[in-house]
């Protein structure tokens, strides 16, 4: 059972980090399914038992895939390790350049049923919530804790979009520079840690 269960973590990622790579290469409505497979040398049969539909792959990685990232970045910030968080800013903000174009069409994509920058909000808006309760985060003056986590959000998915399209004309460690500042005299001075 255990064994079934690593073999389809597996497929999964293989699956997931295919889509990111031909993300990185064309945009989603050019991406076949076939093309898919074929990166992973899989047939449509397996790809099936994971996912219903391109649009579910692509939830997936919106909601697992990109918010790891910032998990990681969210956790170092509850520690008081500058030197810590730095080097974790550092380390997240390279893994996003190396994708950015996969994440720019992840934002990108539109359909009737799925929007990739929404979703990756959501995504995030729920591992805030998450990271706060894990962590007895509370808001100053007993503030609502899911406002908060909804303007977080809003702010790191407007500050990645603005990363992946403008960042690489600046230094990393000039980045980290603004965010700290931010830190100082922005959104967290609501918060009691």
């Amino acid at each position: 059972m255990e064994r079934k269960l690593k073999e389809s973590e597996y497929t999964i990622r293989q699956l997931q980090s295919a889509m990111i790579q031909l993300l990185n290469e064309k945009e989603y409505e050019k991406i076949t399914i076939s093309e898919l497979v074929n990166c992973v040398k899989m047939n449509r049969t397996t790809f099936y038992l994971f996912y219903s539909s391109k649009e579910a792959l692509v939830q997936d990685i919106c909601d697992i895939f990109f918010t790891e990232h910032f998990r990681k970045f969210a956790r170092a910030n509850l520690t008081h390790d500058e030197v810590y968080k730095e080097k974790v800013f550092l380390e997240t903000s390279r893994e996003l350049l190396a994708q950015k174009k996969a994440i720019r069409r992840l934002m990108a994509i539109r359909t009737e049923r799925f929007d990739g920058y929404s979703q990756m909000e959501t995504a995030l808006e729920q591992m805030i919530m998450n990271l706060f309760l894990e962590n007895n985060i509370r808001i100053k003056n007993s503030g609502p804790l899911d406002l908060f986590a909804k303007l977080y959000a809003a702010y790191i998915m407007a500050s990645v979009k603005w990363f992946v399209e403008e960042g690489e004309h600046y230094e990393i460690n000039t980045l980290f520079e603004m965010v700290k500042a931010y830190k100082r005299h922005g959104m967290y001075v609501l918060l009691e840690t």
